[in-house]
């Protein structure tokens, strides 16, 4: 994604029965760009109804989604990207994206601090296929009681000794902070599953599936660091 030293690399591969394709990306120690979809545009949280969040984006003409990225790392702050192929439209966005709502020929793109990466909205997380609990088991530390937002989830999770990824809904501003590794995640309205990646060499096996006793897709996600040049090689259709 960017020319800068690399340093990290996520392989997803999700296979059906009717074909599998093949992308590869690449991902840097400097920025780290996590997709929350294409055909996506990016909200500040739930509520937010605006198209330029609340008027904090910064709007700009770049020809390609590269060249968007490029303006976005060279602007004074950035927490991710809006773009617009069609119309070349670059949003560079300096608060944190929270939430992304369906919009065709758009697509919204979080930066995303200490490597952080997300299993997209609509996902909640789980240990592994067979975890039918909404707890990690009851590892998953769950704030039913105390409303937050994005950015404090992130950072209680970035403050906590171990945590290995959060489950956040925009909507009622609930956080989960998962202290053990995120084997799988299942498909629900309304949340997201994000998965924290460690500077240390480490390797993670995530399987999705729509649905824990249906395996017709499943993907499996291998996150690996440990050369200072990796490369992201990602198997995927969409789900």
């Amino acid at each position: 994604v960017d020319t800068t030293t690399y340093a990290t690399a996520d392989s997803a591969t999700t296979t059906t029965k009717e074909k599998t394709t093949t992308t590869t990306a690449t991902t840097s120690t400097m920025l780290v760009w996590s997709s929350l979809g294409e055909n996506t545009v990016c909200r500040l949280d739930y509520k937010d109804t605006t198209a330029s969040g609340q008027g904090t984006v910064i709007v700009k003409s770049a020809r390609s989604l590269e060249e968007c990225k490029k303006k976005c790392a060279e602007a004074t702050k950035c927490t991710g990207m809006e773009y617009n192929d069609v119309e070349n439209r670059c949003e560079i966005w300096t608060e944190t994206i929270g939430y992304a709502r369906n919009r065709d020929g758009f697509h919204c793109l979080r930066y995303e601090p200490n490597g952080w990466s997300t299993f997209g909205f609509g996902t909640v997380c789980r240990a592994s296929v067979s975890d039918s609990t909404d707890s990690g088991n009851g590892a998953a530390i769950q704030f039913k009681e105390q409303e937050m937002s994005f950015s404090e989830c992130r950072e209680t999770c970035e403050n906590m000794t171990g945590c290995h990824g959060m489950e956040y809904n925009s909507k009622e501003r609930y956080c989960e902070i998962w202290p053990v590794p995120i084997g799988h995640t299942e498909n629900r309205d309304g949340y997201e599953c994000l998965q924290k990646r460690t500077t240390s060499s480490t390797s993670a096996s995530v399987t999705t599936s729509a649905q824990a006793s249906d395996m017709t897709k499943s993907t499996t996600t291998t996150a690996e660091t440990a050369s200072p040049e990796v490369t992201t090689s990602t198997t995927s259709t969409e789900v």
